[in-house]
């Protein structure tokens, strides 16, 4: 008798819940099958259902084949569909547990020694780079079950259907070898119908989840630890079917004729008799989601020759106003087919959409309309279960967010959705481009180059008909080992299947046959493409118009905020973020825990403002032709990356809502391109505004609207445009100007536009200062050391600004305005260490300057030309009016302004430079005004005394 494994002390215990969670599904499901199979003896009906429990048992030694485990009766039980970790069985994982991620990860952590005290607390081990998984396993499970087949089922075509299983499957029937499936994305078939005679049979299936010969990269998200985990099982569909041995296995659709919208259909039609058979295909295709529409009915006859397989075309005309699919208006048909021959009836149908898409020059088009993708990732993300949904519900609810936010584009990074997916794409209306592999080199002779090939084969078949699946590349950041192969592969694809768009590559592409090009981003600081300065009149379209083909940024954005800690009671299945528990506690060491709540909205409002301006400069080049972001979501691996406004399960992160993110992502956006964003009373405003209209239709004399108003909604100026905005441009409509001498106060002012009529309006804040400062107070000394001056002034009782230069601050601290790019983990040299500022709104310092609670545009120059003070050596009350929000994973107490009581005397230390260049330096020069203006007036009364060694020691701080 063969024992199943039991890798850990609680795995019983944790099966056993698993199973009272899902005991209501199991009950349905177990009754759902017993009813099928019922009908399927008595009623002749064609589907078994094959949910429910298994007999189950690991194999870590691989000894099952060896010993034929397909001949014995397997004691463990489980349910599928379902993952065999997330019901208890694997071993208890630990640092020295077996992951699937390259390799590197382990050296990273004795780079972070500072981690290891809180990696196991309290009995829990907690993995710092990846969620940890309740079980971890790598290597071969056995699933196994009975099955009777019903006597109407003799000379049938029977096929086993596994949907999502992880990943390799090897299949037994009683003790006959049946044969192996390795597709990752799709479902895996097995024709039975020599194996399964009416009767009692045992199936067995032998499922592996390690990376073998075929290496599609151990980091890809497809397998790894990093996002959906490595899990173990079948988690879609499972089920027998029985068809007619004459019949249709497969109906394909290209419906890319939009003008003339006439589909080239082509049946699969099957006779596994000894004769040949004469078939009639009567079929009709009519609308079955969006604008309501019916094809006329059509009918081919053909003969298909004793135990041959043929493939029978027919072009369809579907009449001229068949609706279209696109983003705005999906129209989906479903074609019907019905195979008559003198003994057999089969009945086919499979879904389809009027499309095109096609590169232009630089341009892409979809129906001979130009686009413009608006798109994020999908890097496999499931908090509660680790892998994909298959019902069509869960993607309903995903799409329905992304569009929520003006996107219209999802790209599959390094995996492959299940079919759901391509479903609820379908009717939400988006663009899906799915992908296989990451990080490897291909084109070498490896045995991956052959499933590339395969998987794709496969994945075209199953997934093609969807006119969402419009994009398509074979992994993310490969090398190329071989360009015949690159060449010959994407000139294969085109061929075989010219519905959409290929890439060998994503980020930078090999073959120059390639349709498009995802384009690496250019790094500045770690700043990307969206944000490069303080002001809004740039674009990267000098770069765009000189290619010749499509070109999309690749995963731009990347823009951190301090991690939201608030999901750390959502997760309830096998997975867990116990990354957040380090932070945590490395937040309540480091004395900024209490702090958690203003840290995380400041850092939050600059990350959208940053994806704001990432998102309007794709938008302002004419040439350009989409945007991948990185992230709409939070990326639980690599270290922790909260790059997103949502958290993993789609959810607000409570400080953007979708309306915000669609006020500058939408498929029409007003645009403004001014060249700061701070400005003086004597200067004249200037702002051109542009439309990029990449919307359904044209519109014609179209108004925008444009109003300048101050804090109390005052009305500074107002103008309106009328212009023509075709779609697919981006239309310049008219130049603002605007004298801004009736601002007589240093304000912050926001400049709206609108298009009235519609839903589109966009704004920015803007800075106007007065062009004359006044007389610098003479009760305050200024200066840039704590000499003996400063020291004998505040001896006196004097009120002292110490405006340290970076030079003399000693500490590692580097000041930017831009936050951590993706987690300082994985880019561990680079100098960005803070994810945004916390600002004491409210405090009087900045009556003369305003602000909001965190660092907007007008802190840029300010925070560029700035290095934070460690607050270490001070006293732990003393709380900076300045706050920069560090690197979560090694969280410091900063500050860059902060006042104390020093003997008799007040003082106001400020580690941003006030003294440089204020000629040119309009915000530096109305801060230092605001901070002297408070430092003179009654209101300057420091709470918190501070003896100066102490400053001195906080000056010259070193950390070990």
């Amino acid at each position: 008798m063969i024992e199943p494994e039991r890798l850990g002390s609680v795995s019983f215990f944790a099966k056993k819940l698993y199973n009272i969670k899902k005991m209501k599904n199991i009950i349905l499901l177990a009754l759902l099958a017993l009813a099928l199979f019922s009908c399927s003896t008595r009623e002749k009906s064609s589907e078994i259902d094959m949910a429910g429990e298994w007999r189950f048992a690991l194999d870590s030694a691989d000894a099952g084949i060896t010993e034929k485990w397909f001949s014995k009766h397997l004691e463990d039980t489980l349910h599928l569909p379902g993952s065999c970790l997330e019901q208890g069985f694997g071993e208890i994982p630990s640092m020295e547990s077996k992951w699937t991620v390259g390799k590197g990860y382990a050296e990273k952590i004795e780079k972070i020694p500072h981690f290891k005290p809180y990696m196991e607390k309290d009995g829990e081990f907690r993995h710092p780079f990846w969620w940890t998984p309740d079980r971890v396993y790598q290597g071969a499970g056995w699933y196994q079950r009975d099955v009777t087949i019903p006597e109407n089922w003799k000379d049938q075509k029977i096929v086993l259907n596994l949907e999502r299983v992880h990943w390799e499957s090897k299949l037994w029937i009683d003790d006959q070898y049946v044969g192996m499936e390795n597709g990752m994305g799709v479902q895996h078939e097995y024709d039975l119908s020599k194996y399964l005679t009416p009767g009692k049979h045992k199936i067995s299936l032998c499922v592996d989840n390690r990376i073998k010969d075929v290496n599609i990269g151990p980091d890809g998200h497809a397998i790894s630890d990093q996002t959906q985990s490595n899990w173990h099982g079948i988690v879609g569909k499972i089920n027998l079917t029985a068809a007619p041995p004459v019949g249709i296995d497969h109906i394909r659709v290209d419906a890319r004729d939009y003008i003339d919208k006439v589909a080239l259909v082509q049946f699969t039609v099957r006779n596994k008799t000894d004769k040949p058979a004469k078939v009639k295909i009567d079929y009709s295709a009519a609308t079955t989601f969006g604008e309501k529409y019916k094809a006329p009915d059509q009918s081919i006859t053909e003969t298909i020759a004793a135990g041959t397989i043929k493939v029978v075309e027919a072009k369809y005309s579907l009449g001229e106003n068949a609706p279209l699919w696109n983003e705005f208006d999906p129209a989906i048909f479903t074609i019907n087919a019905k195979l008559k021959t003198e003994n057999f009836t089969d009945n086919q149908s499979t879904t389809f959409g009027i499309r095109t898409i096609e590169a232009k020059g630089n341009h892409l088009l979809v129906n001979g309309r130009k686009i413009f993708l608006r798109g994020t990732l999908d890097c496999c993300i499931f908090p509660n279960t680790g892998y994909p949904p298959t019902d069509k519900e869960s993607w309903d609810r995903i799409f329905k967010i992304v569009k929520e936010h003006g996107l219209n584009h999802v790209r599959y990074h390094s995996w492959t959705p299940p079919k759901a997916a391509y479903e609820a794409a379908d009717e939400a209306g988006v663009y899906l481009q799915p992908e296989f592999v990451m990080w490897i080199r291909f084109g070498e002779g490896q045995p991956i180059d052959q499933w590339i090939i395969d998987e794709a084969d496969r994945t075209f078949k199953y997934y093609g008909n969807h006119p969402c699946f419009a994009l398509f590349s074979i992994g993310n950041e490969n090398s190329n080992g071989g360009m015949e192969y690159m060449d010959s592969t994407i000139q294969r694809f085109q061929r075989i299947d010219p519905r959409r768009l290929y890439l060998d590559n994503t980020r930078d592409n090999f073959s120059e046959y390639c349709d498009f090009n995802i384009k690496g981003q250019k790094f500045l600081y770690r700043k990307t493409y969206g944000v490069c300065s303080n002001n809004t009149d740039y674009d990267r379209n000098d770069f765009f118009s000189q290619q010749n083909r499509p070109e999309i940024t690749h995963e731009d954005g990347q823009w951190s905020s301090w991690p939201n800690m608030g999901t750390l009671n959502k997760y309830k299945g096998s997975l867990h973020p116990y990354y957040l528990k380090i932070y945590r506690d490395l937040m309540k060491e480091a004395g900024v825990w209490e702090r958690y709540d203003d840290y995380y909205m400041a850092s939050g409002k600059l990350q959208t403002l940053l994806y704001k301006a990432t998102v309007e400069t794709a938008l302002k080049a004419p040439d350009h032709s989409g945007v991948q972001l990185l992230d709409l979501r939070d990326f639980p691996g690599q270290g922790f990356a909260p790059v997103g406004i949502l958290d993993p399960f789609w959810d607000s992160k409570g400080y953007c809502t979708p309306e915000e993110y669609r006020s500058f992502c939408d498929e029409t956006v007003p645009l403004a391109r001014f060249k700061s964003y701070v400005w003086n009373s004597d200067q004249t405003f200037q702002s051109t505004v542009v439309v990029a209209n990449y919307g359904p239709a044209d519109l014609k004399s179209q108004k925008v609207n444009w109003q300048l108003t101050d804090a109390t909604g005052k009305v500074i100026g107002d103008g309106q445009f009328t212009h023509d905005l075709p779609t697919g441009t981006v239309t310049e409509v008219g130049l603002i100007q605007l004298p801004l001498a009736p601002v007589e106060n240093a304000s912050q002012v926001k400049l709206e536009l609108v298009l009235p009529g519609t839903r589109f309006k966009n704004h920015w804040p803007l800075w106007i200062y007065p062009s004359q400062n006044k007389p610098e107070p003479t009760n305050v000394l200024v200066t840039n050391k704590l000499d003996n001056a400063a020291k004998e002034a505040l001896k006196r009782g004097g009120s002292v600004l110490l405006a340290l230069p970076a030079s003399s601050i000693s500490c590692n601290t580097n000041g930017a305005f831009a936050p951590i790019f993706w987690t300082k983990v994985m880019f561990m040299t680079a100098p960005v260490h803070t994810v945004g500022t916390y600002c004491q709104a409210d405090h009087p310092v900045f009556d003369e300057f305003p602000t909001e609670n965190f660092a907007d545009w007008q802190w840029y120059d300010l925070l560029e030309n700035s290095k934070p003070m460690i607050m270490k050596e001070l006293p732990g009350e003393l709380r900076p009016m300045i706050e920069p929000i560090d690197d979560w994973n090694k969280p410091r107490k900063l500050g860059s302004l902060f006042e104390a009581k020093v003997g008799n005397g007040k003082l106001l230390v400020c580690s941003i430079d006030i003294s440089e260049n204020l000629e040119e330096r309009p915000a530096a020069r109305q801060f230092r005004q605001s901070l002297l203006s408070y430092m003179s007036s009654e209101k300057f009364d420091p709470a918190v005394s501070v003896e100066l060694n102490n400053l001195e020691q906080a000056i010259k701080y070193v950390e070990n």
